[in-house]
């Protein structure tokens, strides 16, 4: 009961802290876009997109990569809102001060955790549909079989994002230096 209190509690700010630097970094892609591609049918924004200059990708890529560098840095947030702050702009700087220096390090993480998740989804896509497949024919739209499938791929992604979770509380916990996520040795013993 507690914890579902202190979740819930928590929910808005952890929300508002994710906010602060989501909403900012989408205007500016939107904004990038929008100018380097314009409006018209998707065909013909789809044609202006594959001829954008080198500029134009250049920028694009910085923008992406400023924004993969402020998923690392605030990766941490979530956790920190938890345990420490309900105010969304201390959130966002607990968690910049506790991941200065670790950012390599989170990097690899986020780098093997993507990888894990393409070849769970891929592995749970595959088996997934071979059986279904078996059991159920071809998988058609409004069928069982594409209920089953969205199925085995909900709990495939439910998995990953469960290991994302569990590994960013360990990693909190570790960078502040406490004891409340138990090893597993200490669990089991």
């Amino acid at each position: 009961g507690e914890a579902l209190t202190t979740g819930v509690r928590r929910l808005l700010p952890a929300i508002g802290a994710s906010l602060l630097y989501i909403i900012p970094m989408l205007i500016v892609v939107v904004i990038m876009l929008s100018t380097f591609v314009g409006a018209g049918t998707p065909e013909e924004m789809v044609a202006r997109l594959k001829s954008l200059s080198g500029s134009q990708l250049l920028a694009l890529m910085v923008v992406f990569i400023a924004f993969f560098y402020l998923a690392i840095r605030f990766c941490l947030a979530n956790a920190v809102a938890v345990a420490e702050s309900s105010n969304p702009v201390a959130i966002l700087k607990r968690s910049w001060a506790l991941t200065r220096g670790h950012g390599l390090r989170l990097f690899g993480l986020l780098v093997l955790i993507g990888i894990v998740g393409l070849i769970l989804g891929s592995v749970a896509s595959l088996i997934g549909g071979l059986l279904i497949t078996l059991l159920f024919g071809p998988v058609q739209p409004m069928t069982i079989g594409a209920l089953v499938f969205g199925l085995i791929n909900g709990i495939a992604n439910a998995a990953l994002i469960t290991l994302f979770v569990l590994m960013v509380a360990r990693i909190y916990a570790q960078l502040v230096n406490t004891g409340s996520v138990p090893k597993v040795e200490d669990i089991f013993a």
